[in-house]
């Protein structure tokens, strides 16, 4: 009984250590973006992902200790396709249901149109929000 009592413990310990943090980029499909506008609404997401990080109070759940370890752990990216507007304002409106920091990037000519969303954290919370998503190739 006590081995079985020790192995649980290990597995606490475990889940605590393979907190994988990743950060998610959710480009509006229907816009068909080129590559160097896609690259720019990108790099404008990933900028206000990381002033609203930076700008939380440690205690938050996704903070500036988290995006840290992100960095540590190998900065961990990818590049997802949503079907339309209205498909990124509910990945946005589940991304802060889940206290996700996300950031969204209107086209810069007509802000009705969603062009870019970045949401960052805990692998296994993003993977709710984005989980079922393609690649972009």
């Amino acid at each position: 009984e006590e081995e079985e009592e020790e192995d649980d413990d290990d597995d606490i310990d475990e889940d605590e250590e393979d907190m994988d943090f990743k950060m998610v980029f959710v480009v509006n499909k229907t816009l068909e973006l080129k590559a160097g506008s896609m690259s720019l609404h990108v790099g404008k997401a990933t900028a206000g992902l990381f002033k609203k990080i930076n700008s939380q109070p440690q205690s938050v759940h996704v903070g500036p200790d988290e995006l840290s370890m992100w960095g540590d752990l190998g900065e961990k990216m990818i590049i997802l396709s949503a079907e339309s507007d209205q498909h990124m304002k509910d990945l946005e409106l589940m991304a802060r249901n889940l206290r996700l920091p996300c950031q969204m990037i209107d086209l810069k000519d007509d802000h009705m149109k969603k062009a870019v969303l970045g949401i960052f954290g805990e692998e296994r919370e993003v993977n709710k929000v984005t989980g079922r998503l393609k690649v972009v190739s």
